[in-house]
């Protein structure tokens, strides 16, 4: 490495010469310095690379894909071990402290639409974490039913209150539109929810407060590893949800004392077994798909199941 801005999150990397791995795989990229940037926003990056201003781009929206391609990019897209949620608070005096009205919350969100119409890409969530993890079980899934949803709502005495819910944009493909898609889903079965579109510092600031009601936020996995996810966001309450569950987090701290995978597996999945029951902290809403684009001079890039993509060998023609 050589520069790291903290402020802006760039990373400038230069080829070290004298690695031993050039003459062990027996290749050597031709490229002497790579420059990683934030770009946030979808048409900027795409913007950025038709121009020629970078190479390379992660989180290529869907609808581009085409375009790009037409014009000679290289486009390459597979499963990711990202999944999107909603973060809700439950404590006392919350909206969301009623069960039911998390059900009537998960029941008005047609994941699948999300992902066709708004997204292009991913697959609904069935579980708390992604196929191809530690804990996840396919046997379930959400229930859409809007009809059961209204009369939820309608029976639980909401007053019709404002539902705070906080969306940082910089972090989620087109968050501002699957937020929107959500606001609308919910003020179908008449919940009266506020999108509030805040950049990351607020948004990170807003979360760990509990000053929410509604989260949009997006977790990864560790090497398919949870254990940041039933760790932190789960057992140790990250975000200030306010669930109170002895079991779930006696579950998440056992999970943490075991270094055998499948034991370790085996506690993530009772743990996700009571979030998908209580639906809460957490209600997963899909997993995502991961896309990169890259010029067309550009060659010897792999691609990881999970998002990731290496360019130790890659070559500029």
């Amino acid at each position: 490495v050589t520069s790291f801005d903290e402020l802006s999150g760039d990373v400038v990397l230069t080829r070290n010469d004298d690695w031993f791995g050039w003459e062990f795989y027996g290749e050597k990229t031709n490229i002497d310095v790579i420059k990683f940037m934030g770009i946030s926003e979808d048409t900027t990056r795409v913007s950025s690379l038709r121009s020629g201003e970078v190479s390379l781009i992660e989180y290529v929206p869907n609808d581009s894909v085409e375009l790009l391609e037409s014009e000679g990019f290289t486009t390459v897209s597979t499963p990711s071990y990202e999944h999107v949620y909603l973060g809700v608070t439950v404590s006392d005096g919350k909206v969301f402290s009623d069960y039911n009205l998390r059900l009537a919350l998960s029941e008005c969100i047609d994941r699948q639409l999300i992902c066709d119409s708004v997204l292009g890409a991913g697959t609904a969530a069935n579980w708390g974490c992604n196929p191809g993890t530690m804990g996840y079980n396919g046997d379930n899934s959400f229930t859409y039913d809007v009809e059961d949803a209204k009369a939820l709502v309608e029976a639980s005495g909401y007053d019709g209150s404002e539902i705070r819910f906080i969306v940082n944009t910089s972090e989620i493909t087109r968050g501002s539109e699957v937020a929107q898609a959500i606001q609308s889903m919910c003020m179908e079965i008449g919940l009266n929810v506020s999108v509030d579109m805040l950049e990351k510092a607020t948004f990170d600031e807003a979360r760990s407060a509990g000053n929410y009601d509604m989260a949009l936020a997006i977790m990864g996995t560790n090497l398919e590893d949870n254990n940041m996810e039933v760790a932190e966001v789960i057992g140790g309450d990250r975000f200030s949800s306010g669930f109170d569950n002895e079991e779930l987090i006696a579950i998440c701290a056992e999970a943490m004392q075991h270094v055998d995978i499948e034991t370790r597996s085996d506690y993530y999945e009772q743990a996700y077994q009571i979030v998908f029951d209580n639906l809460y902290p957490n209600i997963a809403l899909y997993y995502t798909e991961s896309c990169i684009a890259y010029a067309g001079n550009i060659s010897n890039i792999t691609s990881y199941t999970g998002g990731g993509y290496e360019l130790r060998f890659a070559t500029i023609d």
